[in-house]
């Protein structure tokens, strides 16, 4: 079971939901990536640095377990 939700608002104030809490990571990535890249990918990595310098890192695992945040490398 996931713990992310991705999503884009729509111009017209609606929302397309991509993925929704609840389903597994391993669909997200089956998702964005297909699911015949080889060797599959361990995990998705996003990162992201804020206006203010800070280093954000969304690690979402090829599994079925929870998706991890790190800000500065610090786990939250």
């Amino acid at each position: 079971m996931s713990n992310i939700e991705v999503y884009a608002p729509l111009v017209d104030g609606s929302m397309f939901p991509f993925h929704e809490k609840g389903e597994s990571c391993k669909f997200l990535i089956e998702e964005i990536l297909g699911d015949d890249l080889r060797p599959p990918p361990r995990r998705l990595t996003i990162k992201i640095k804020t206006s203010s310098g800070k280093d954000v890192i969304i690690n979402i695992p090829n599994d079925h377990s929870e998706a991890t945040v790190n800000i500065n490398g610090e786990s939250i």
